[in-house]
């Protein structure tokens, strides 16, 4: 396969939307067993500190679906996944998160996914 594109990130009242829009697509017969694995992941940071937040819990809908928990630097990621629409949201009882969640729209790309918390 080989395709080339751009993403775009559009926030909207606490909800981001990433749209990865293919500029050109190309795929021959002999192409046709490639499979695209994709990750989606990114760091959830301190609004005032921007340090990492430990133990945050992130949950994966859409295509397919997964729990994650960010690790003592704020990251996580969910790998392996087939192209599609996501939902990524932080969830915490300690925070507030911005945005509230994001909605992943994705075929070949890795979207980074990041999430600041403002203490409750």
């Amino acid at each position: 396969m080989e395709a080339r594109g751009e993403s775009y990130i559009l926030r909207l009242a606490g909800f981001a939307v990433v749209l990865m829009l293919m500029a050109a697509f190309t795929l021959s017969c002999g192409e046709l067993d490639d499979v695209v694995d994709i990750t989606i992941s990114g760091t959830v940071i301190h609004n005032s500190t921007s340090a990492g937040l430990f133990d945050i819990s992130i949950k994966l809908s859409g295509t397919m679906t997964g729990d994650a928990r960010t690790d003592s630097q704020g990251n996580y990621s969910f790998g392996s996944l087939t192209p599609g629409r996501y939902t990524v949201e932080a969830i915490s009882n300690d925070y507030d998160f911005e945005p509230e969640k994001y909605i992943v729209i994705t075929d070949q790309s890795e979207p980074n996914v990041d999430f600041t918390g403002t203490p409750k």
